[in-house]
């Protein structure tokens, strides 16, 4: 929902600088995401919750504001007009219109009125200001003024051009299977028996809350109006507007309750600016179904508010809070009321959704912090392990250099189905999804961080370090499951610098990333071993192990699917089971004596066939030395001439070291011969 300053200060008297306004209603429940300045005035962006639909106007949004500020809402006396204005006599004959509701469920209320000899044209200045300033299309006076009242009172309008309606008659009636409409975007939309429609004699002219139809739009030529102003089920009008994929400002709030009440109010208001700017006349209004709602009554407890708050709030504030959010108390007492609750707030029921209102209005940060009776603070523990080890990771990927991203939960089943690495389950659909883009829950990481990065190699990004701390979603045999992965996609540059120029990400970049994080978590005794991953390069696709349990994957993403996804470089990824990866992590730092003895380096140059792993060499490496070998390195490999064919040289630095003694040559070589022999044995691996 926009808004601006100026258009605000029309309803309540503001005082306040637009950035302190903006931070009350935050704070009093109605984010204000963004607040743009805009010539002379600024533009408020909110984000509404769907249990208030009342602040899908300016008069809801200036209710708040009073009631923020101590302040009134600035009343709008509008009465109806009279059929002979200017000057017309009693006996005019006015044209008759013959409005039929054929399902009063999905339609309770519907209000048409007839407005002749309009003029339809330029909108006043003010009023195209007025429009622009939250970025509505002009598009002349008619169509401007219901687009204004829709943001000023929160109920939609839709005007027809009169003499273009069959029969002139209003049927609200559900579509046919297959009938067919071309509404006012120029599109033709296939309908069903689902759907509410507006129809004339002959066929379809509106799509009930969501859309007019081409057929009956008001142009220049149009000399007389039917004004509708009505009430359509939400259910109805939200089913509707996602089977179509249509959505509008009128579905937008038909799909969170208008109120019934403002059904003739709002016309009567639109129909003193079309009289006014448009230079017509008006007859009589056609009002079928409900004229009215009965009006809730709520009864609050000051004691019960007070034990809630955790604050004493005085009786007096109570009174003045709720009576500037238009409740109207009924009956008084010491330490009980009632309320009358106005029709524009459906979302108030019982007690406790008062006591909210009062609070939210009194100030949260007027509540002092205070713990509940009974708790001790030392027993308090503020983050469970895992939230930290969580928090432990993402600082530790930062301080590398990523950057963290967060993606939908909702993707489309199709790219979720491509980058999945290895199946772990069912997709959980969703029933009723918003769009094909958001119809399932993920069931990996990689896609969304994928995308992420395509969208920031669209806009010339040189260096993408992406990651992803997030949940996935699966199916599996028994129940349905949720687990906290972890996902980093690399491409472009890893460093450009005069030292070191321009290098590009590579295999190994990753691998050294996720090795580098398993030291700062405490993991040391890890496998990365080939595997077989259907998302990644044959040749540069790993599994990543801890005590013979797969924890994860990395690689290089074939190619032939990152052009399903419009990339066109090289992305390396990496995917991996936190929750799996908790159970192995070493929080505890322990100290570790400097060495007093001198250690001994040897190298060993390997001759290995081609399909033998550098893991599988350093395991047997690794067993065969014992607790004397402090470390091992690969600082070389080589294939080409002088090897043989299917064949590599693989070179390895070898660090030998006792905590106890200097090592002579003669322990080391015993050692080393060990290796040697042990290598061919097990590996058929010879040395060079």
């Amino acid at each position: 929902m926009k808004f601006t300053y100026n258009w605000l200060k029309e309803y309540v008297d503001i005082k306040l600088k637009p950035e302190v306004l903006a931070e009350k209603i935050t704070m009093a429940g109605l984010e204000i995401e963004v607040v743009t300045k805009v010539e002379d005035d600024w533009v408020f962006e909110a984000e509404v919750t769907t249990n208030r639909p009342d602040w899908l106007s300016i008069i809801g949004i200036a209710r708040e504001v009073a009631a923020i500020t101590g302040k009134s809402v600035r009343p709008r006396r509008v009465g109806s007009t009279a059929p002979h204005q200017r000057g017309e006599q009693h006996t005019r004959r006015w044209p008759q219109v013959d409005i039929q509701v054929f399902d009063a469920l999905a339609c309770p209320r519907y209000t048409g009125r007839i407005i002749s000899d309009v003029k339809a044209g330029p909108s006043p200045d003010w009023l195209k200001k007025r429009l622009q300033s939250i970025g509505v299309r002009t598009v002349n006076n008619v169509v401007d003024i219901t687009n204004f009242v829709l943001f000023e009172t929160g109920q939609p309008l839709h005007a027809f051009d009169f003499d273009k309606l069959s029969g002139a008659k209003i049927i609200v009636r559900r579509a046919k299977d297959s009938e067919e409409i071309v509404t006012i975007d120029g599109l033709k939309r296939k309908l069903n028996s689902g759907m509410l429609v507006i129809a004339d004699e002959r066929s379809p002219v509106a799509i009930a809350g969501v859309m007019g139809g081409e057929n009956t739009e008001v142009t220049e030529n149009t000399k007389t109006i039917l004004l509708e102003s009505a009430y359509f089920d939400p259910q109805i009008v939200r089913k509707c507007s996602r089977a179509l994929g249509l959505s509008s400002d009128s579905s937008y709030r038909f799909e969170r309750n208008v109120d019934l009440a403002a059904v003739k109010t709002a016309s009567d208001r639109a129909v003193e600016l079309i009289v006014k700017y448009c230079n017509a006349k008006t007859a009589g209004l056609v009002d079928v179904g409900k004229k009215t709602c009965v009006l809730k009554k709520v009864s609050l407890r000051l004691d019960r508010l007070n034990a809630l708050a955790g604050v004493v709030i005085p009786g007096k504030d109570v009174l003045r809070i709720l009576n500037a959010l238009g409740l109207k108390s009924v009956r008084k007492g010491v330490t009980k009321f009632v309320f009358s609750v106005p029709s524009w707030r459906q979302d108030i029921k019982n007690e406790v959704d008062l006591i909210e209102e009062v609070v939210r209005i009194y100030g949260y940060n007027n509540i002092p912090d205070a713990l509940p009776q009974g708790i001790d603070k030392k027993e308090i523990v503020f983050a469970p392990k895992q939230f930290e080890f969580e928090n432990l990771i993402r600082n530790t990927l930062v301080s590398f250099g990523l950057n963290e991203v967060l993606t939908y939960g909702l993707v489309d089943k199709n790219i979720d189905g491509i980058f999945q690495p290895v199946e772990i389950g069912q997709n959980v659909v969703i029933n009723n999804p918003l769009s094909p883009e958001l119809a399932v829950l993920r069931r990996n990481l990689v896609a969304g961080v994928l995308l992420s990065a395509r969208w920031n190699i669209n806009r010339n990004a040189g260096q993408i370090k992406l990651f992803e701390i997030g949940p996935v979603y699966s199916i599996g045999a028994l129940n349905r499951k949720e687990d906290s992965f972890l996902a980093i996609c690399l491409s472009g540059l890893r460093a450009d610098n005069w030292q070191d120029g321009a290098k590009q990400t590579d295999f190994y970049y990753l691998k050294g990333i996720i090795e580098s994080l398993f030291l700062k978590i405490g993991i040391k005794d890890y496998e990365i071993s080939s595997s077989d991953n259907k998302i990644l390069l044959a040749a540069q696709s790993t599994q990543i192990k801890i005590a013979g349990e797969t924890i994860g994957s990395l690689g290089k993403v074939k190619k032939e699917l990152l052009s399903k996804i419009d990339i066109e470089k090289d992305c390396f990824v990496c995917q991996l089971d936190l929750e799996k990866l908790f159970k192995y992590a070493r929080f505890e730092k322990r100290f570790v004596q400097l060495p007093k003895f001198p250690a001994v380096c040897r190298d060993i140059s390997t001759l290995a066939k081609q399909e033998i792993s550098n893991s599988e060499i350093v395991n047997v490496i690794k067993e065969a030395a014992g607790s004397i070998l402090t470390d091992i390195k690969l600082f070389d490999v080589y294939r080409g001439e002088q090897i043989p064919k299917g064949h590599k040289s693989l070179v390895y630095r070898l660090t030998y070291q006792s905590p106890e003694k200097t090592l002579t040559d003669t322990e080391v070589e015993i050692i080393h011969s060990k290796i040697i022999s042990n290598l061919k044995e097990k590996l058929g691996v010879g040395v060079r």
